[in-house]
């Protein structure tokens, strides 16, 4: 994955994305195991497809690593590499999908004062019982890795309407103890009210072609609006430590106060041996503030990067879609479902009907109360190198209890 130009820094080496091959090995998974047969299976439906051409106004344009969080019957995505391919051209612009206009949505900007500047491989975090949206860190087009923090306070009567732009007011929140870019930050919300935000991991060094990754756990305390760390940088991965990560996966998992980290992203895909091997799990419990590797069972997936991960079953287990891996020295798209029962720890494949062959840094976000197992998947980059704002819904079967 050598690094020629800026662009394939920012595709093949920084982001770890290319072409697919669209063979049918490396859509269900390239898994360590094969799985001869799979009785779960997974329906995307699309519910809106975007433009690549002509008057794109109306809506978003096509973008990979922007973030995305759901308030209400609203989906907020902001930011992105817009560039197709994605070669790090970063936006600043505000959107929100509305799922109850019409059976397919409909897009309109976000509109509120001067907020956080153009940036993608960012996260953000919705908190719905106080109409809020984070945006936290995240990369610019110079490829400095951002540190800083914002809020979006929501207008609750323009949330209400129907149709029409959701008005609200951006407000600077202190900003993350470095600068990083594809992290995982996690809303993690107590019984007794309190909040925090949780910073898993990341590039920490600016640079189209630097991807230095990092380890560290940092908590921001919503209630009185201060970071603290809650594990050190340690470089070397043993075995109560992971490596170092960046493009992974997070999931809080309340049953158990837990960060559930799935793969290091990167830096396994990006290394001989770790990337013939089964994706890591690692869990970080809140409580001690230690980690414990996983040890699986099953079929598992690939190492991977850029993939998407959700809570699902009731909290039961986590599911997993795409990403991207390396095969033959070249960057590959998946384009696989995987579901992790966290009681058993066992792995197995979920069978994909109607979805995308491959997709990449996108984003997924639970569809509404009430709806446990079914999934929103919004915009990423495709086989073709492309990068879209189309949006899909996800229904998956339910493992009884």
């Amino acid at each position: 994955m050598a690094v020629a130009t800026r662009a394939t820094a920012a595709t093949a080496a920084a982001l770890a994305r290319a072409s697919l091959s669209r063979s049918a090995r490396v859509q269900r998974g390239l898994a360590t195991t094969a799985s001869a047969a799979s009785t779960a299976v997974a329906s995307f439906r699309p519910l809106f497809k975007s433009r690549t051409d002509g008057d794109v106004t109306s809506q978003p344009k096509g973008r990979s690593g922007h973030g995305a969080s759901r308030i209400g019957h609203h989906i907020f995505a902001f930011g992105g590499d817009v560039a197709s391919p994605p070669t790090g051209v970063a936006s600043d612009d505000f959107w929100s999908y509305s799922l109850s206009t019409n059976a397919s949505g409909s897009w309109t900007r976000t509109k509120g004062n001067a907020g956080p500047s153009a940036r993608f491989g960012h996260t953000t975090n919705g908190k719905e019982n106080a109409l809020t949206i984070t945006v936290l860190g995240g990369t610019d087009t110079g490829f400095n890795r951002l540190d800083d923090h914002w809020r979006f306070e929501i207008f609750p009567q323009t949330l209400a309407k129907s149709r029409g732009s959701v008005l609200g007011t951006w407000l600077r929140l202190p900003s993350m103890p470095a600068g990083r870019d594809w992290h995982t930050s996690t809303l993690v919300q107590r019984d007794d009210g309190r909040a925090m935000i949780t910073v898993i991991g990341g590039r920490s060094k600016s640079g189209a072609g630097d991807n230095t990754a990092s380890n560290q756990v940092w908590k921001f305390s919503l209630t009185r609006e201060k970071w603290d760390v809650l594990a050190p940088e340690r470089l070397e991965a043993s075995d109560s430590q992971p490596g170092v990560m960046a493009g992974h996966s997070s999931v809080f998992t309340a049953a158990d106060n837990s960060i559930v980290v799935l793969g290091r992203g990167m830096p396994s895909i990006m290394d001989e041996r770790a990337r013939a091997g089964p994706m890591e799990v690692w869990r970080f419990s809140l409580g001690a503030t230690k980690w414990e590797r996983v040890e699986t069972q099953g079929p598992a997936p690939c190492a991977r990067a850029m993939q998407i991960a959700a809570l699902v079953d009731s909290g039961r287990s986590i599911v997993v879609f795409g990403g991207c891996t390396v095969a033959d020295g070249k960057p590959k798209f998946l384009g696989d479902m995987w579901r992790l029962d966290l009681a058993t720890r066992t792995w197995s494949p979920i069978e994909v009907r109607g979805a995308p062959l491959g997709l990449a840094a996108a984003r997924l976000v639970d569809a509404s109360v009430g709806k446990d197992n079914v999934l929103l998947i919004m915009g990423g980059e495709t086989p073709d190198r492309k990068v879209s704002m189309d949006v899909w819904e996800v229904s998956i079967p339910a493992v009884a209890k």
